[in-house]
C-alpha cells in the first residue's frame, strides 16, 4: 500500500475522527466514523495474503536446488539468488523474476515501516496510552 493511501496528517484537532480495525486472518477493515452520529464515514480493507512472497518462492524454487524455505523474507531471497548461477535463458529469466519480485517486497516492506513510524508518531501526538497494552503495537492503537 503506497504511504499516499494512509496519510496521518492531522490537520484540524477540533474535528475528531473515530477509526475502527477489525483484523481478521485474511483481511483487514479500517473504518473511519462520524463521532458526532457514529456513521461510518470511509472504510478501507486490506488483503491480509503472502502473495509475493508466495509468487517470489515459486520462482526461487524453480532456481535454486531442493527448492526454498517457505518462509522467505526479501533478505533471505536476496541472499539465494547470490548463489544462483543460471545455466540457460530461461533461468536467466528466472532470476531476474525473482530480482524483480524481491526488489517489489522491499518497496512495500520500507512503506509499511514507514506508515507503522507516522502511525507511532500521530499516537504520540495525541497522547495515546494504547500502545501501554500488551500485545497493542502502533498499528491496532491507531
Amino acid at each position: 500500500m503506497p504511504a499516499a493511501a494512509f496519510p496521518l496528517e492531522i490537520v484540524d484537532r477540533s474535528n475528531r475522527m473515530i477509526i475502527g480495525v477489525d483484523p481478521h486472518k485474511s483481511s483487514h477493515t479500517a473504518t473511519a466514523l462520524d463521532p458526532a452520529t457514529n456513521t461510518p464515514i470511509a472504510s478501507l480493507r486490506v488483503d491480509a495474503t503472502l502473495a509475493g512472497y508466495r509468487q517470489l518462492h515459486a520462482v526461487l524454487r524453480d532456481l535454486v536446488p531442493g527448492g526454498a524455505e517457505l518462509a522467505i523474507t526479501a533478505k533471505s531471497a536476496s541472499r539465494l539468488l547470490r548463489r544462483v548461477r543460471p545455466a540457460s535463458a530461461s533461468e536467466r529469466t528466472r532470476k531476474e523474476l525473482a530480482q524483480d519480485l524481491v526488489r517489489e517486497l522491499r518497496t512495500v516492506d520500507a512503506s509499511l515501516a514507514d506508515i507503522e513510524k507516522r502511525m507511532a508518531a500521530a499516537l504520540d501526538d495525541h497522547g495515546s496510552q494504547l500502545r501501554e497494552v500488551d500485545g497493542v503495537g502502533a498499528i491496532t492503537a491507531v
